[in-house]
Order: structure tokens, then C-alpha cells, then sequence
């Protein structure tokens, strides 16, 4: 597989340069493409001289499609209307999971490519899609017949279309995109514009049938945001949420997406039952790349085969987390953001830190940058060198590092919050560290860039171990940091060492007696 694929990427890079050299932006090579494999299909279409010149692509499976679709997908939808591929594993897990039965109606409102309605007509379902762009609807009527499977692709705003219920909807409608919303015909007063996906939830229950059901990815704003609390109570009113399935931050990063996070939301036009909760925290690819890459594992089968599913409380979206008895923040810390602009200081020469320089493993902050105050830009935070610093953006990444020791001035990004211990500074870093401590934090705000507060932060509680074992942690995480970074420096040192030796500023003796000396004291 890995192989084909690879040969695959070379055709198509070889594809994209023959595009681009012919004048053709990447929407427009897009275009070509399938334009290309309709005429292979039969279609009384003209291929672009420069792809009659390669012999065999349009010969591929739909995968070359796909391949394709990802390479030029930022040209194409991504910046316009929040679209993006659905991970074909998620897509095959939510047939499995809604158990999408032959002869079954099914509709994609939102289809894009048609990736659900393929795997919904491989199992004998009667499928239809409803898609805006144009190109979308040509590529998912292009990969139906590639896959030789029957069904109808209507080319139309499904928020303005007359509902016609079925027995199954899938979706993965457009992210947080305003939509303009045309005024009701009895004259009712409305919001002129609406974000796409509380639009699309107002709008599902008149696509189902009695007892029709829905699976419907959403962003996790959908859940967390106090803005939909009317949606969320008003969606419940009018369908039974069956399940809810949280997935990881990223999940469709490798597909085109945002990093945000997104959940799932099961869906029936029936009377309610008890909600159950799952969770996806390794979907079997790398959530953190760009580019594809398979991990081992899954956690797609064991949510398929009924484990690992948790009841949730009545009208509750999300599980009451019991978490170990905690102490509050503020009997071991103060948290404060102060802020100076290290620019009106030109001469003088600070440290910097950013929100990247932290492992994203360990938590460890090695060393700060050293700049001249004119060189930084603008308002930072002033750090000192015994600060926790927490990062308010995105915390669910749970980016959490020690401030480093520096004999300058430390500043650095405003999305830090700091953390001043009054003791135990160890242990209350890798405290707030833990996913405990940051489930009990409140829903934030934002899609791609949810952020907590310094409030937040200081009316929270660590878990707490009692005051003995929390001391005797903190002193060996003290000793462990301070080996670690006294090996780091062991290593840096012989880099050091080897690149002046590449230089000829050392001779073969030099660089010997550099090793021994780490060698010595490596064991220390």
C-alpha cells in the first residue's frame, strides 16, 4: 500500500507541474482533473493538453482522486467555506455505529466529496447528496461512478432547500461559516446571518423521518460555547441524542481541516433514552501532522463493539468528571499576568519565551532566546525565572512549562499566565500538567483557538496527594529536571565539540579529551 501510494504521489506531483506550467492556478488544475477522469468514464469531455501528455493516471483507483483532492484542496475550499475531507476511518466507524441497513434512504446534506454516501451505497443503501460548489458535486458524482455505485447529487444550498425526510442522515456540514439567512415569509424578525452548523442543527429534524436517524459531526464550540445553550436545549427537544463520541484535537488536520476539535452527535426523531458518551483519543493516524501517517491502534473498534461507552447525567453534554480531591491553587500560588513593552528599552537585552518552546512530552523549557528590547515587537509578559507558565490558548494541549533560569530580564508570549509558587514548585508544575486539572477548568471559548483566563486558572484546585507525598514528589522532580538538564548540557557540550572540530579549530586530541570529560562526569 505504502508503496502504490508513493507511486501515486510521484504521478501526481508530475501531474501538478505539467498544470502549473501551463498557466493553470490549482482550482483550475483541480478542474482538469476530474475533468480527466470523466472522459475516461466516457464523457464527452476535453482533456487539457498538458494531461494528454501522461499516459495512466486516469487508469488509477479513486485513491488518486483523493490524493489529488488533498494536494489542492487549500487552493480550492478550505479558505472559502470551512471544508475539509471526512477521515475515511470515521466515515466507515459512523455506518458501522447509525448500522445503515439495504434499501435504507440516505442523505448527505452537506456531501462535498461524497465520501458517506460511497460507503452508505456499499451497503445497499439508496442514496443522495445536496452539495453548493460546483466542483464539489461534479468530484462526488465523479467518485460514485469510479465506485460504480447508483445515486443522485443535487447541486443546491441545502439551507435553502424544501425538506424531503429520510430514514438516515450523515453530515459533516461546514464549520462556524456565516451564513445569510433571507427573512421568514411570515415576517417574524431574524438574525440576518448565522454560523452554518447551529444553522444545519435547526434544520435536521425536518430531514427525518419517525424514528430517522442522524450522526452529525460538529465543533466541539457546539457543546462548550454558553452562546448555543438554546440550540442545545431546543436540538434535545425535538430529537433524542442517542450518543455523543468527543474527538481528538487535530482528527482533521491530516485531511485538510483546522486543528480544532470536533464531536459527534448521534441523533433520533424518536422518544428519549439514556445518552452515552465515548471518547476518540487515537483514531489510528498522527492527529499532530499535516500529512497522513498511521499510528497502531484504534480506538474505533473497541466504541464499535460497546466498550467504553459511559452514561451521561439527564440533559447534561458532557460526563461529570469526579475528579481526586483537590487543594486550591491559591494556598500554594499566586497567578498574575504582568506585562512591559521591552521595546522602550532598546539597548537593553532580554530572554524570550514562547508558547512552542515548551516539550511538548516533559513540559521542559531548556532556554530562553536572547534579543535586544528594540528587536521584540510590542506588549509581553514579564516572566521571572521561578514562574509556572500556563498558556491560556488552546488548553486542552495542556502546554505547561517551567520558566527556565536566565541572568537576563525573561518576556515573553501575553498568552502566558503565570503560576508563582509559595511552595512545591515541582510538583504544581506537573499538577497543572495533568488532564485532571484540566477537565475541571471551565468550557472556553472559540473554535481553533479556545482560551481560559487568569481567573480560571486561580480559582482551580490540583489534585492533592496530602502534604508529605506531595513534598517528596516534588523532590524528585526537582532532581530529575536538574539531571536532565545537566545531561542536556553534557550533550550540547560534545555537539560543540564536534562541530569546532569540523571546523579545524580542534585537533583529534582535544576532541578526545572533551569526550573522556563527558564521559566522566555522565554517570555523576
Amino acid at each position: 500500500m505504502g508503496a502504490l501510494k508513493s507511486d501515486s504521489e510521484s504521478l501526481l506531483r508530475e501531474v501538478e507541474d505539467r498544470l502549473r506550467a501551463a498557466g493553470l492556478t490549482g482550482a483550475q488544475a483541480f478542474a482538469a482533473l476530474v475533468a480527466a477522469f470523466e472522459a475516461r468514464l466516457g464523457d464527452p469531455v476535453e482533456v487539457h493538453p498538458a494531461l494528454a501528455a501522461i499516459s495512466g493516471f486516469a487508469d488509477r483507483d479513486p485513491d488518486f482522486v483523493g490524493l489529488a483532492y488533498e494536494r489542492f484542496f487549500p487552493d480550492l475550499f478550505k479558505a472559502k467555506r470551512g471544508q475539509y475531507f471526512t477521515p475515511p476511518p470515521l466515515i466507515a466507524f459512523l455506518l458501522d455505529l447509525l448500522q445503515v441497513q439495504p434499501g435504507e434512504r440516505v442523505l448527505d446534506p452537506t456531501c462535498g466529496s461524497g465520501g458517506f454516501l460511497v460507503g452508505a451505497a456499499q451497503r445497499g443503501a439508496q442514496i443522495s447528496g445536496i452539495e453548493l460548489d460546483p466542483l464539489l458535486a461534479s468530484l462526488a458524482r465523479l467518485n460514485l461512478r469510479i465506485a460504480n455505485v447508483p445515486g443522485k447529487i443535487t447541486c443546491a444550498d441545502f439551507f435553502g432547500a424544501v425538506p424531503d425526510p429520510v430514514e438516515v442522515v450523515l453530515a459533516n456540514p461546514p464549520f462556524s461559516v456565516e451564513i445569510d439567512v433571507p427573512p421568514t415569509k411570515d415576517g417574524v424578525s431574524r438574525r440576518s446571518r448565522r454560523l452554518s452548523d447551529h444553522l444545519f442543527v435547526e434544520r435536521l429534524p425536518d430531514w427525518l423521518v419517525p424514528n430517522g436517524r442522524a450522526a452529525v459531526i460538529l465543533p466541539w464550540s457546539f457543546l462548550a460555547n454558553p452562546a448555543a445553550s438554546t440550540l442545545r436545549t431546543n436540538l434535545r427537544r425535538r430529537l433524542a441524542l442517542d450518543r455523543i463520541i468527543a474527538l481528538p484535537e487535530g482528527i482533521f488536520r491530516s485531511f485538510g481541516g483546522a486543528a480544532g476539535r470536533a464531536a459527534v452527535l448521534m441523533l433520533r426523531k424518536g422518544p428519549p433514552k439514556t445518552t452515552l458518551w465515548g471518547e476518540i483519543r487515537n483514531p489510528g493516524w498522527d492527529v499532530r501532522r499535516k500529512r497522513f501517517h498511521a499510528l497502531p491502534g484504534s480506538d474505533f473498534p473497541a466504541l464499535l463493539h460497546s466498550e467504553r461507552w459511559e452514561p451521561l447525567p439527564p440533559e447534561s453534554w458532557s460526563p461529570a468528571r469526579t475528579a481526586r480531591s483537590g487543594k486550591p491553587l491559591a494556598e500554594l500560588a499566586d497567578v498574575a499576568r504582568p506585562r512591559f513593552r521591552p521595546g522602550q528599552e532598546p539597548t537593553l537585552s532580554v530572554g524570550t519565551v514562547d508558547l512552542a518552546d515548551v516539550h511538548a512530552d516533559t513540559g521542559e523549557i531548556l532556554r530562553a532566546k536572547t534579543a535586544e528590547g528594540r528587536a521584540v515587537v510590542g506588549v509581553k509578559t514579564k516572566l521571572s525565572s521561578d514562574d509556572i507558565l500556563v498558556s491560556r490558548l488552546r488548553p486542552d494541549l495542556g502546554t505547561v512549562g517551567l520558566a527556565p533560569q536566565s541572568t537576563l530580564p525573561l518576556c515573553g508570549s501575553t498568552e502566558w499566565i503565570l503560576v508563582r509558587p509559595k511552595e512545591l514548585r515541582y510538583f504544581l508544575w506537573s499538577a497543572l500538567r495533568s488532564s485532571g486539572w484540566r477537565e475541571q477548568l471551565p468550557q472556553t471559548r472559540g473554535q481553533t483557538r479556545p482560551r481560559i483566563t487568569a481567573s480560571d486558572v486561580a480559582n482551580s484546585s490540583v489534585p492533592w496527594p496530602g502534604q508529605p507525598l506531595a513534598a517528596a514528589l516534588d523532590r524528585t522532580l526537582n532532581s530529575l529536571v536538574h539531571e536532565r538538564q545537566r545531561l542536556g548540557a553534557a550533550l550540547l557540550a560534545l555537539h560543540n565539540a564536534i562541530d569546532q572540530f569540523s571546523r579545524g579549530e580542534i585537533d583529534e586530541a582535544e576532541l578526545e579529551r572533551r569526550r573522556d570529560e563527558v564521559e566522566r562526569h555522565k554517570g555523576r
